[in-house]
C-alpha cells in the first residue's frame, strides 16, 4: 500500500495514510487505523531511506 500512495500522490502519501487512519480511529475501527499508522510510518521510512541514499 505504500508503494501505491507513493505513485499517486508523491509526497503526500504519509500525510494520507495519517488522515486514514485518524478517520478509522475516529469511527471505532481501531485495526484499520492501526493499519494505516503502520503505512504512513512506512512511507515515511521509505523516505528517509532514499534521502539517505542521495
Amino acid at each position: 500500500m505504500a508503494e501505491v500512495l507513493e505513485g499517486k500522490h508523491g509526497s503526500l502519501a504519509a500525510e494520507i495514510a495519517d488522515f486514514f487512519a485518524i478517520y478509522h480511529g475516529e469511527k471505532g475501527d481501531a485495526g484499520r487505523a492501526w493499519a494505516w499508522s503502520g503505512v504512513a510510518e512506512l512511507v515515511r521510512n521509505r523516505e528517509r531511506a532514499r534521502l539517505e541514499n542521495n
